[in-house]
């Protein structure tokens, strides 16, 4: 930086501190007040563009120098950035098949298992009706003795059949696949499961569970929207236009 340069900032630098400090006993309550806040604002105003053309003329003789290397350098980084990406997606799109596979196959195992628990419950139902056919045979001949006997098995195996269905019915489901890694000379891929979700109908999408930024963004065109009908009235103040929202006017001022 020159000497004229140099001058210049440690000038408007001090400026700067005297009109930013002052700024913090600013108090508008009365017409020669707000009179005395425009002028600090156009005073303000002035040092800004100052300092700001300032930085310009600094940056100058720097700018060209500074495109010319970023956008050599960008001519490799951005296509290199773009390979990266190819890759990854080709990598992850095979990550997501074998998780997939690793999925069906757990899922696969529990039906399994599930039908095997199932056929037992109904092996053991099969076999307590036929030992309720027993005892009541039994009883008919005036055996009670075996009669009792087989319906004391007959319970049993209700009871195992029951127990049997419960735990089939409560068995956990399948268990999300394990991470697994991949490891090579020039780095390690860890993969693992996670859940992603793609906006198919926003309109679908339950109110609460749409972000507050975007909720704020359709506020403002729904108020924008209600203008331009003709729906709002200077001065009125609005409390169930749009639920949840309180709309009134409020001054905007720009200072030129």
């Amino acid at each position: 930086m020159q000497t004229t340069q140099v001058q210049q900032h440690d000038y408007f630098a001090q400026g700067f501190q005297l009109v930013e400090a002052s700024a913090h006993a600013v108090v508008v309550t009365d017409d020669e007040q707000q009179q005395a806040a425009v002028t600090w604002l156009g005073q303000a105003k002035t040092c800004l563009k100052v300092l700001v053309e300032m930085r310009s003329s600094a940056l100058a003789p720097h700018k060209e120098r500074m495109r010319s290397i970023e956008a050599e350098h960008d001519a490799m980084i951005t296509p290199l950035k773009a390979a990266m990406e190819r890759v990854r997606k080709v990598v992850d799109d095979y990550a997501t098949l074998l998780m997939r596979r690793r999925q069906e196959a757990e899922a696969q195992r529990q039906r399994e298992v599930e039908t095997t628990r199932l056929k037992a419950a109904q092996e053991e139902e099969e076999q307590a009706a036929a030992k309720r056919r027993e005892a009541e045979q039994a009883r008919q001949i005036g055996d009670t003795r075996s009669a009792a006997i087989a319906e004391h098995q007959a319970e049993q195996h209700e009871n195992a059949a029951q127990a049997t269905l419960e735990h089939a019915i409560a068995a956990p489901a399948p268990a999300p696949p394990a991470p697994f890694r991949v490891g090579t000379a020039a780095g390690t891929l860890h993969a693992g499961a996670s859940w992603v979700h793609e906006l198919i109908d926003i309109d679908q999408v339950p109110a609460d569970l749409v972000t507050r930024e975007l909720r704020l963004a359709l506020v403002k065109e729904r108020i924008k929207d209600l203008v331009r009908a003709g729906k709002l009235k200077d001065g009125a103040i609005y409390t169930d236009l749009i639920p949840g929202l309180r709309i009134s006017q409020q001054a905007k001022t720009r200072l030129y």
